[in-house]
């Protein structure tokens, strides 16, 4: 066709940070909640340490022991928390992943990579059970030509990568979800 611009047919997957946000805030309510409890647990044990002479060696034990695992809990949810918060303070802006005629236009860690459809040899995904998930995976010819997009990280969904890929590669190639058990 005369004029055709591949612009006009190119597929693009923003960075989003709104699955990694709904992470974080699920994490610091987890925090909040083990926090408050933590001193509940303190307060109880206060009271109980105050107005019992001795105290009763079973309501301690059981106290101290609601107390350890609310603090486990709580350091738990804190580290998690930290690893959300650190992974949206390193998402990327604008465009993530650009499939046009000619390949894709992967964003990553040095930038943005133009990578051609006769040096990708599959598109595919990766199972991650840990946050930020599954991975999108494109493996280009080399060992060590691969590019990966954690797809909590896009604000598209595998289909809509799946039927771009299709589209561009007239079917030759399409995204491989067979190795995800579960996406989210």
């Amino acid at each position: 066709m005369v004029g055709m611009n591949p612009d006009d047919y190119a597929f693009e997957a923003n960075f989003t940070p709104v699955m990694l946000a709904a992470k974080s805030s699920a994490f610091r309510s987890g925090l909040m909640r083990n926090l408050l409890i933590l001193v509940l647990a303190a307060v109880v044990y206060g009271i109980l340490y105050l107005t019992q002479k001795p105290m009763n060696p079973t309501a301690k034990s059981w106290i101290l022991w609601f107390g350890g695992f609310s603090l486990v809990l709580g350091i738990f949810s804190g580290a998690r928390l930290w690893w959300v918060n650190h992974l949206l303070a390193r998402l990327g802006r604008g465009v993530a992943v650009r499939i046009d005629p000619a390949g894709m236009i992967i964003t990553g860690k040095q930038g943005r990579e133009r990578v051609l459809w006769s040096q990708i040899t599959a598109v595919a995904s990766k199972n991650h059970q840990h946050i930020p998930g599954p991975e999108l995976l494109i493996q280009g010819q080399g060992k060590k030509q691969r590019w990966k997009v954690p797809f909590s990280y896009l604000d598209v969904m595998p289909g809509s990568i799946d039927s771009a890929v299709r589209a561009h590669t007239g079917g030759r190639m399409q995204l491989d979800l067979s190795r995800l058990d579960r996406i989210w």
